[in-house]
């Protein structure tokens, strides 16, 4: 017997915005990896990301709390089949 998954595999962010500073690159679905350079008096920066899919779930946005020197951030994008994961 042989089950087909008919379920959404997108994992894709169709937004990804920063509430401070600018995204490098600009945001595009195929890019993974982004940059923000923030002046040292920010504490907190909040990420939002939307799922391209709507079926999609997104994890990892919102407020963040900033140390001096380097952070580094996860948001992850889960398909609707909850196999295919995207990592931003």
């Amino acid at each position: 017997v042989v089950v087909v998954d008919n379920r959404s595999k997108d994992n894709n962010l169709s937004t990804l915005t920063v509430s401070d500073g600018t995204l490098t690159p600009t945001f595009q679905p195929s890019v993974t990896e982004y940059s923000v350079t923030l002046s040292g008096t920010v504490e907190k920066i909040t990420t939002n990301a939307t799922a391209n899919d709507a079926k999609a779930s997104v994890s990892g946005d919102g407020e963040k709390t900033l140390i001096p020197g380097t952070n580094t951030f996860s948001i992850v994008c889960t398909a609707e089949n909850g196999k295919t994961i995207g990592v931003f």
